[in-house]
């Protein structure tokens, strides 16, 4: 069963899956698998030649070249047991990986990190199918519907030549921002941060599929699931989870990764009820993100943060999972 959603799953995205081994493909990254993979530090990584263990990480190095040679013209079944090598970087050879690729904790590759969205799409088969064994009710009282994906809209900020000055004054409730806005120049690395503010602010909006589902059930208070849980292959990222834990019907989702887009938007609502509630509740998102990026810029501004991994890079498991043995 998990082989067939699977199936599915890669004619669904097949897309993006090629979009994510065309970027395994590169010179660059071939080059440090090569150079990697013929220079195994024995000690560290492979104790032995008996040792099975790592024998069976540089069995996975060395398939690295055929899974990121594999075209748009692979076939469902050399995908999928391509993906599911991908799973193994994350669950089996993680540590491995890291003493490899990532000496002295340096973050990790971005290649790494396709390397890991590649894998998810077995994982999210295999919890799909851990979750029917579980909860076969929520399967058979299934009810589907198409929605439609809201059309996407352009965002600028208009002629204001001072728009980032405009805004830091309302955040910071300050006349006089310029020592701010020269700090911003910094850290941005930029003589102009007005200029750089404004060719920010011009963005193509968009609505995230949680977004999408929460309106759903806002026009459809009669379809509302009776497990108030949103299962998604990836995680919810800071303005879907912020929105989502605020509203009335509290459902709940994964994880989130904490990652802020700037081109998120909320989807609309179509019943008026519906409609001021939902006025009400991004206007409590909006003071609470005011507040955060107004606190930041008192005692966090240049404070170098670490990399944030977006929805498809980190562990979809709860940490209290267990995985088979076998992959």
């Amino acid at each position: 069963m998990e082989d067939v959603i699977l199936s599915q799953i890669i004619d669904l995205t097949l897309d993006k899956i090629i979009s994510l081994l065309d970027r395994l493909n590169k010179p660059e990254v071939s080059a440090v698998i090569h150079d990697k993979a013929s220079r195994i530090n024995v000690e560290r990584v492979i104790r032995t030649e008996d040792d099975i263990e790592g024998s069976s990480f540089r069995r996975w190095v060395d398939n690295f070249s055929t899974v990121a040679s594999l075209g748009s013209n692979a076939t469902a079944d050399k995908l999928k047991l391509h993906i599911k090598w991908a799973s193994q970087a994350k669950w089996a050879f993680s540590e491995q990986i890291e003493t490899l690729f990532c000496p002295g904790g340096q973050d990790l590759p971005s290649w790494i990190n396709n390397i890991y969205k590649l894998g998810r799409y077995w994982v999210a088969a295999k919890v799909m199918v851990k979750l029917a064994v579980k909860q076969p009710s929520l399967f058979t009282s299934m009810h589907v519907s198409i929605i439609e994906t809201p059309p996407s809209q352009s965002f600028t900020p208009g002629g204001n030549k001072k728009a980032l000055s405009d805004v830091l004054q309302r955040l910071t409730e300050q006349d006089d921002t310029q020592d701010l806005i020269a700090q911003l120049g910094k850290v941005w690395l930029t003589d102009d941060p007005e200029s750089r503010f404004r060719k920010a602010c011009h963005l193509t909006l968009t609505v995230h599929a949680e977004m999408q589902l929460l309106s759903f059930y806002d026009d459809h208070p009669e379809l509302t699931p009776r497990f108030l849980f949103m299962g998604t292959s990836k995680k919810a990222c800071f303005l879907c989870h912020q929105l989502m834990s605020r509203h009335p019907l509290d459902i709940g989702v994964s994880a989130c990764h904490q990652k802020l887009y700037p081109s998120w938007q909320p989807a609309e609502c179509t019943q008026s009820k519906a409609r001021k509630s939902h006025k009400v509740l991004l206007w409590e998102l909006s003071r609470y993100l005011e507040q955060i990026v107004a606190r930041d810029l008192r005692t966090r501004l240049g404070v170098q943060r670490p990399r944030t991994l977006d929805s498809t890079a980190g562990p979809s498991f709860p940490t209290t999972s267990s995985l088979p043995s076998t992959w």
